[in-house]
């Protein structure tokens, strides 16, 4: 089907690479500052990434007096340590590492070159890790011209309505979960209306995650050709989505 990333106007708002460690063998949070310390020259800024955890509770007593109380707190999972630009994002977390590269993107190999330089600093840091999961993400804008459009002209993947219904539509968002056994991944599409950027279009967002859990290749050059067929994989996967008529408006 062809590549996407030789189009002179690439869609791709943001590229992730997701890589998931062993609970057993992963680092404290402690430690990933090192990391963060062995990055800064090219990644100057940085701060805490903590996720959200909530407990609720019943409290003892009488059915008549029983309430429920409560409670949430921030726990530190990592950094984000951002370029001078703030076009890349480097993530040294308690369960793994993640990279994204904002727009404008490149092309895979030079993405694929940071990751991997990336990584590496982690893995020579916290010691050998056991992955357990990789993805690969691209959050694609498709800026479609006219203000009233007849999206299979653009998508071809897009929810249809009804003809018994009116065929207006102000907003939409879907997900598709869709398994790909032949690189034995799983993909997850959305696709939703955005308020446009540039005057007179349509925005929407084509967002294709690909990830994979089992027989992960833990030998670095087995792992990143696993992650070169994910990313072809990925890029069919997107071309499948969009009509010819949408390419020529990345050239």
């Amino acid at each position: 089907m062809g590549e996407y990333e030789p189009f002179l106007n690439a869609p791709i708002s943001e590229a992730v690479l997701d890589i998931r460690v062993s609970r057993t063998n992963a680092p404290a949070f402690h430690d990933l500052s090192r990391f963060v310390e062995r990055v800064k020259d090219g990644y100057p800024h940085s701060k805490t990434l903590g996720v959200i955890q909530a407990e609720i509770r019943a409290d003892a007593g009488s059915a008549e007096a029983l309430q429920l109380t409560h409670s949430t707190s921030s726990a530190p999972i990592g950094y984000q340590c951002i370029s001078e630009d703030r076009k890349q994002i480097a993530q040294p977390r308690v369960n793994g590492f993640v990279f994204s590269k904002l727009r404008p993107y490149d092309r895979w190999l030079t993405f694929k070159t940071e990751s991997r330089r990336l990584f590496d600093l982690y893995c020579e840091e916290f010691g050998s890790r056991t992955i357990e999961r990789i993805a690969i993400r691209t959050i694609n804008r498709l800026d479609i011209p006219g203000a009233q459009i007849d999206f299979k002209d653009w998508i071809r993947t897009f929810p249809e309505i009804s003809p018994a219904l009116p065929q207006g539509l102000s907003g939409f968002f879907m997900q598709v979960y869709q398994p790909y056994n032949d690189v034995k991944a799983l993909c997850i599409i959305n696709e939703t209306l955005v308020p446009p950027e540039v005057p007179g279009t349509i925005a929407v967002i084509l967002d294709i995650d690909l990830s994979r859990v089992d027989e992960i290749p833990q030998e670095p050059d087995a792992f990143w050709s696993l992650l070169d067929e994910m990313r072809q994989k990925k890029n069919e996967i997107f071309l499948g989505c969009i009509t010819d008529r949408m390419k020529e408006t990345f050239q």
